[in-house]
């Protein structure tokens, strides 16, 4: 999962503790979603540098979910 990150080829929730324990994890931008969002600890992530409309459209999704929830 990580490597397709790394690659450019998608982005993965998962836990800090494992991103940190993988090799390449200094490749990725980590970004630690909302509190109402955390019920683990989770990350989204992508290719450091690698920021694309798709993405932030990703996340524009999920802070509009988040604003529904309030």
């Amino acid at each position: 999962m990580l490597a397709c990150v790394i690659a450019g080829a998608g982005i993965a929730l998962m836990p800090a503790s494992m991103l940190n324990s993988m090799p390449g994890h200094h490749q990725v931008e980590a970004w630690p979603l909302a509190e109402k969002w955390r019920w683990l600890n989770t990350w989204l992530m992508w290719r450091r540098g690698a920021m694309t409309r798709q993405l932030e459209a990703f996340i524009e999704l999920l802070n509009a979910q988040l604003a529904s929830v309030d």
